[in-house]
C-alpha cells in the first residue's frame, strides 16, 4: 500500500512540474527558457543595416511579465551596439524592438531581460553574421575544395618530411641566425600579419629600401588553409641553407648576416594540425 502511494504522490508532483512549467509564447520565432518564462523572437539581422526584432514573452508560473529590455553584443570583442534600440509594446506580451544593427560581421549574443515580481529573468540567444550573402558563399565555395589537398612541392627534396618542418620553424625564430643575435625571421615576417610587418618599409637592425613581403602569399594555397585555421607554416632548414643566392644587400641590413634568407620562405612546407 505504502508503494502505491509513493508511486501517486510521484506521478501526481511530475503533472504538477510539467503543468507548471509549460507555456506558448504568442509568436512563431526562436524560443528560448528561463525558470519563470517563455519567450520567441523574430528577426533578421543583416551586417551594417537596421533591423526589426519582433518579441513574445509567456508566463511559467502565475507571475506576469512587467517590462522587458533588448540588446546585444559580441563576446569576443566586449562591446556592443553602437544604436540603443527603441522597445515598443506590440499587443498581449508582445514588444517590437527597432533601432537594433549589427555594424560588423563575427559573433553576436542577443540577450533578454524579462523584469517580474522584483527579479529580472535574462536569456541569450548566440548566432554568427557573415560579410557575405548566403550567394557570394556559395561562389566562394564552388572553388574549391577548401582547403585544397595536400600535395608535396616536387622541386623541393624535403617538402612534407616532418623533421625538415620542425627544424625550420626552429630556424624561422632563431635569433642566433642574425649579426647581432637579436633579430629574426619572425622580426619582420610576423606570423599573425601573413607574414609581413604593416610597415612602409622593413626593419630589422636598419630600415631598408622596400616593405616585407608576405611570404604567405608566395606558397600556394596556403592562403585558404590558413582561412581554414587548419595548417603549421614552417621552413625547412635544407630549404635556407641550398639557396644562398637568395640572400641579399637587404638581408645584411636587416639581419646582419648574409648567410640566411627569410625569402626562402616561399618554399613554406604545411601540414594539416
Amino acid at each position: 500500500m505504502e508503494k502505491w502511494r509513493r508511486a501517486l504522490w510521484l506521478f501526481t508532483a511530475v503533472l504538477i512540474s510539467k503543468g507548471a512549467g509549460a507555456c506558448v509564447p504568442p509568436l512563431d520565432g526562436t524560443r528560448l527558457e528561463s525558470q519563470r518564462f517563455g519567450l520567441a523572437y523574430k528577426a533578421t539581422p543583416a551586417v551594417g543595416q537596421f533591423f526589426t526584432l519582433e518579441v513574445a514573452v509567456c508566463s511559467k508560473t502565475k507571475e506576469i511579465a512587467e517590462a522587458i529590455k533588448v540588446d546585444a553584443h559580441m563576446p569576443e570583442h566586449r562591446h556592443g551596439m553602437n544604436y540603443a534600440p527603441s522597445l515598443k509594446p506590440a499587443g498581449a506580451n508582445r514588444w517590437r524592438a527597432e533601432g537594433l544593427m549589427f555594424h560588423m560581421p563575427g559573433k553576436w549574443e542577443l540577450v533578454f531581460e524579462v523584469r517580474a515580481a522584483g527579479k529580472t529573468d535574462r536569456m541569450a540567444h548566440a548566432m554568427t553574421l557573415s560579410e557575405f550573402s548566403a550567394q557570394e558563399l556559395n561562389t566562394i565555395q564552388s572553388h574549391g575544395p577548401w582547403p585544397p589537398p595536400e600535395a608535396r612541392d616536387p622541386s623541393n627534396r624535403v617538402s612534407g618530411k616532418p623533421e625538415a618542418i620542425a627544424f625550420g620553424e626552429k630556424l624561422f625564430f632563431e635569433p642566433r641566425l642574425s649579426g647581432t643575435g637579436s633579430v629574426l625571421c619572425a622580426t619582420c615576417h610576423v606570423p599573425f600579419r601573413a607574414f609581413q610587418d604593416s610597415r612602409p618599409r622593413a626593419f630589422g637592425l636598419q630600415e631598408v629600401e622596400r616593405r616585407t613581403g608576405a611570404l604567405v602569399f608566395t606558397a600556394p594555397g596556403i592562403v585558404p588553409r590558413l582561412l581554414a585555421a587548419r595548417v603549421v607554416v614552417a621552413v625547412g632548414v635544407l630549404v635556407l641553407l641550398s639557396v644562398p643566392a637568395l640572400a641579399s644587400q637587404a638581408n645584411v641590413r636587416a639581419l646582419g648576416a648574409a648567410s640566411l634568407s627569410c625569402a626562402a620562405a616561399e618554399r613554406a612546407m604545411v601540414l594539416p594540425t
